[in-house]
């Protein structure tokens, strides 16, 4: 029995042909079996049809086309420059009424179709912006350099869709493709990058079901712009609620590079997001998530952990970073002003309140394997490390 595909379908209006009526648009799909996995590099046929008033209506214009996914498993096709053409896709007439697109699919590259569904045409092609056609070329380039092997685009979620004479569902189509291919080359063990609203960028990693940031966070700024108020050589904070700071270990700027700045638990749960967009500060539900994972609290830790003792004091015990967490020992800052603990301790927030006046953490230390879980006063200053909406 042939297998069910799923499609995440993609309509484009980039005009092939100058025309007052268009000659030809864009179509791109992501082909998966039914297990949601891309079939890749490998021939499929589809059978085009374009449908006048309805799911059921009259076939206007009909066409196939044998092409071949690539190793995401995208396909792309141009409608109205197929084969075994019946009609004319000059001759409709897009403003007289509704049109429907409906797609039948061989992934054995035949002739033995299997309909997709039928998704109605909410913005006429030769209405749509040929801007959006440079989005997909941008995309595309950006997979095809990753599929090489190259570190994905700082970018790629952030890719611009050009809002102007758009229509809603063609742009969740866009993003939608930009989250497959993202998560397509991050299943295939490709670091993803993303970047602050700083310029600061990160590595990514996908653990599980999770992406994390496998770098601390380094940014001065909210994701809105705002800026995060600079307690750099604050001293004692005990109970302070505001403003929000943000320290570097000891006041030096030099460390931040590699172990990210400390923040207050005032900077993490405020709504202006100290993530960059789409990235959150992770649970404390969501940390538990993180070490099931790697088989529990005991040995978690030493998958995390950077490697080696450049960072970390000897003996760092069982550290493996087998993740790609990439876990460094930034220390923190106590209430009282000090800076404790670098090369020995790192502790991260999660986005928890214990009660009014501690919130839930992670750390690691040098001398074990273990992820604890603790509880600590919400103005001290931990490391964060982001998570993927």
């Amino acid at each position: 029995m042939k297998n069910i595909l799923l499609f995440i379908i993609l309509l484009s209006g980039g005009i092939i042909i100058s025309a007052q009526v268009p000659e030809a648009f864009n179509y791109q799909a992501i082909v998966r079996d039914e297990s949601k996995n891309p079939i890749t590099d490998q021939s499929v046929s589809f059978k085009m049809s374009i449908l006048k008033g309805s799911i059921t209506g009259s076939e206007e214009y009909v066409e196939t086309h044998i092409t071949s996914t690539n190793s995401l498993g995208l396909v792309n096709l141009v409608i109205g420059n197929g084969t075994d053409k019946t009609g004319t896709i000059s001759a409709i007439d897009w403003g007289a009424d509704s049109y429907f697109l409906k797609v039948e699919i061989d992934p054995a590259g035949e002739e033995d179709y299997t309909e997709m569904g039928t998704t109605q045409l909410l913005s006429v092609p030769y209405a749509m912006h040929s801007k959006t056609t440079e989005v997909y070329e941008e995309i595309q380039t950006i997979a095809d350099a990753a599929a090489l092997g190259n570190i994905v685009n700082a970018q790629l979620k952030n890719v611009t869709y050009p809002t102007d004479e758009q229509d809603a569902a063609t742009k969740a189509y866009v993003d939608e493709l930009k989250e497959i291919i993202y998560d397509e080359l991050l299943d295939a063990g490709m670091n993803g990058v993303v970047k602050d609203v700083d310029g600061n960028s990160y590595k990514t990693i996908k653990i599980g079901n999770q992406i994390w940031m496998a770098e601390n966070l380094k940014t001065t700024h909210y994701a809105n712009g705002d800026a995060i108020p600079d307690g750099t050589g604050a001293g004692d904070i005990s109970g302070e609620t505001d403003p929000k700071y943000w320290f570097a270990y000891v006041d030096d700027l030099n460390n931040v590079t590699t172990y990210g700045r400390l923040y207050t638990w005032y900077t993490v749960i405020d709504s202006r997001n100290v993530c960059p967009d789409g990235w959150h500060v992770p649970t404390d539900t969501e940390w538990t998530t993180l070490t099931d994972y790697l088989g529990g609290t005991s040995v978690a830790g030493g998958k995390l952990k950077e490697t080696g003792t450049t960072h970390w004091t000897t003996p760092n015990t069982g550290a493996t970073n087998e993740t790609g967490f990439t876990a460094l020992p930034g220390g923190y800052r106590s209430n009282n002003g000090a800076f404790l603990c670098i090369g020995i301790y790192g502790g991260w927030w999660s986005a928890t309140e214990y009660d009014a006046t501690y919130a839930w953490s992670r750390n690691l230390s040098y001398g074990n394997s273990y992820v604890g879980r603790d509880y600590n006063y919400k103005e001290i200053g931990f490391s964060v490390r982001c998570l993927r909406d």
